[in-house]
Order: structure tokens, then sequence, then C-alpha cells
């Protein structure tokens, strides 16, 4: 029988991206996409994931396991102690997209930036990286930068917009650490490019997420 995966979204902004991942990958595996694009408003309205958020990312898991699941992919890191919420109860594993992210990060670097272009995924990839530091036992210093309106434009498809403010930002973050992580997956095709333009390593959750995912299928 074919595994099937439901990715869970809180915006339309890595539907598309995901699907090529996932046939650039070869992914062994049925994609579905459950999109709430109300989901990511409401954390950014009120700082941080509500009740309400919670309980309708618990509803979308369960409907995951009512349709057969086999995984849930959580895609957006706003919302990652949502996701770590519903490990908990979930019957089926829960991965997180970030988590290679933050492990390549820590292992990479002692002043690590999280770039962001809401404040609200800030905290949530801080506190990633920070748990995953102390799970390895290592010591890191975290600064945080957020390109403040670029998602706004992001959302409009004002991509130059979004793409001159999240250059800016990457470049005065540059200058205090070893490393950049782009905390948000809708930033992941600027990568390259900031990697050239700060001169640092540069890191994003979408193709590693991926690629980890695609070997905890073949195990």
């Amino acid at each position: 029988m074919e595994t099937t995966v439901v990715a869970l979204h809180t915006s339309a902004a890595l539907v598309e991206r995901l699907k090529k991942l996932w046939a650039e990958y070869a992914i062994p595996a049925r994609l579905v996409n459950i999109v709430d694009d109300s989901l990511i408003w409401e954390v950014i309205d009120n700082g941080s994931p509500t009740v309400n958020v919670k309980r309708r990312m618990v509803k979308y898991a369960l409907a995951a396991e009512d349709l057969g699941a086999d995984y849930i992919f959580n895609t957006c890191s706003s919302v990652g102690e949502v996701a770590d919420l519903i490990k908990e109860t979930a019957k089926i594993p829960v991965i997180k997209i970030d988590e290679p992210m933050a492990v390549k990060a820590v292992k990479n670097g002692f002043k690590i930036g999280v770039l962001a272009t809401l404040p609200s995924t800030v905290g949530p990839t801080s506190a990633l990286i920070q748990s995953t530091a102390d799970s390895l036992k290592k010591e890191i210093r975290l600064v945080q930068k957020v390109a403040e309106g670029a998602f706004p434009n992001y959302m409009k498809g004002q991509l130059e917009e979004h793409n001159a403010l999240v250059r800016k930002a990457a470049l005065s973050l540059a200058e205090e650490v070893d490393l950049i992580v782009l905390a948000q997956g809708s930033m992941s095709l600027l990568e390259e490019e900031l990697k050239d333009l700060t001169g640092k390593l540069v890191l994003s959750s979408p193709v590693s997420g991926v690629i980890q995912f695609n070997e905890i299928l073949k195990k």
C-alpha cells in the first residue's frame, strides 16, 4: 500500500515549492496538502498560536488520520509548538520540516542569526535551535532580526519588494553572526543568493526537511 503524507500548511506559500521538491527528490509517498491560510494571520495578529489555532490544527491532524495518512508533515515554523502538541496525541508520526535545519545550524556555528519576515516566527525558530543546542550539549548565541514589511509584500505577490527587504536585513545581520537561518520556508528561494551576498552560510528548511524525510521513509 502506498505511503501517504499529509502536509499541514498555515498559508499557501510553500505548497507549490513542496510539490516540486517532492518530485525532484522522488519521494516514494503520496503527498496531500491541507491548507488553511487563516491560521497564519491569526498567529500574526496575536503574536503566537491562539487556542483556536491549536484546536483547528489538531482537527486537521485528526483529518489526516481519518484519510489514512502514515505521516503528518508540519511546514510552518510559527506553529512549531502546536506540532509538538500534536505529536503527543497523534497516532501517526509528526515530522517538523525545520528540525534538520536547526541541527545543521547548531553544528556549524556559535553565533547563529535567525532572520524572519514575521515576528511570530522568530521565537519558535529560536526556541527550536536552542533546544537542539541543549540536546547536543553545545553553547550557542542567538541573534534575531525581522525584515519588517517583507511578509505582507510576499502575500500580495510583490516578490521584488519582499526580496529587497530580506536582502537588506540579511546584510545587516551577517555583520554579527557566523551563519544565518531563514526562519520561514517562504524565504528559501533566496538561500543561495543570500550566501553570495553575505559570504555566510545560509540555511533554510524546505530542502533539508524533505531530504531528511526521504531518509526516514527509506528506513
